[in-house]
């Protein structure tokens, strides 16, 4: 066995015993919750659900059940879009879906309010910085919702796209 197998080994076992203290530390609160599937992550977003470091919400499809998801208070968008992810496909594992394309035909809101846009009392210059869940106005016991994202393309005229390519021909 080569030192960098032997070194991936030992971090194995190093994470195996890390995640055998947490649920045994906290198993009387987290018994009900923790399935075999699970990564470290997620049990550990489970203990700060109990400490009031996160919060449940519910992401209400169409015509399908809602899902309930555990969210860290420190979450961003970007956060949520992946744990949805893991949930619908540890639902629905015979379903193959491309999330990179759902997402850029769908965006989550809250009450009304659209996360794709800056939250209410943020300028647009604030767009550079991910803001946390909480910035949109979720919170425990929050009601997420799919919204269809409608492509607008830009249509020109034939005259238009003409003159276009004479410029650019031409240079």
């Amino acid at each position: 066995m080569s030192e960098a197998e032997a070194e991936l080994r030992a971090s194995v076992e190093r994470a195996a015993k890390i995640l055998e203290d947490l649920v045994r530390d906290n198993k009387d609160v987290l018994e009900p919750d923790v399935r075999l599937d699970m990564k470290i992550g997620e049990i550990a977003t489970l203990i700060a659900l109990e400490k009031g470091e996160a919060f449940k919400v519910n992401v209400h499809r169409q015509t399908l059940p809602p899902i309930a998801i555990v969210v860290r208070t420190t979450w961003t968008l970007r956060h949520l879009r992946r744990a949805i992810a893991v949930q619908f496909t540890r639902k629905n594992p015979s379903l193959n879906i491309r999330w990179n394309h759902f997402w850029r035909s769908h965006v989550l809101a809250v009450d009304g309010q659209r996360m794709d846009q800056p939250p209410t009392g943020h300028n647009q210059e604030a767009l550079s910085k991910p803001f946390r869940l909480s910035n949109y106005g979720a919170g425990p016991g929050s009601v997420l919702t799919f919204v269809k994202v409608l492509a607008r393309r830009k249509r020109r005229s034939r005259a238009a796209k003409k003159q276009e390519f004479r410029e650019t021909a031409c240079e």
